[in-house]
Order: C-alpha cells, then sequence, then structure tokens
C-alpha cells in the first residue's frame, strides 16, 4: 500500500511540474507579446 501511494505521489508530482513549467512559459510567452505591443504604440 504504501509502495502504491508512492508511486502515486510521483506521478503527481511530475503532472504538477509540467503544468507549472507551462503555465511559466505562457506567462513568460504573454509577457513577451505584452513587450512587443508596448514596443508597436
Amino acid at each position: 500500500m504504501k509502495r502504491l501511494f508512492c508511486s502515486i505521489q510521483k506521478k503527481l508530482k511530475k503532472a504538477i511540474d509540467k503544468s507549472e513549467k507551462l503555465m511559466y512559459n505562457n506567462f513568460c510567452v504573454t509577457l513577451k507579446d505584452a513587450n512587443s505591443i508596448l514596443v508597436v504604440v
């Protein structure tokens, strides 16, 4: 039971890391877009 829980925890952590990376990437892209809009204006 404990081993099963550990593997679930690892999978959850991987999923969280992935989504955090995606969010971070999206945020950076948004910032770049905002900067280019400011430059255009």
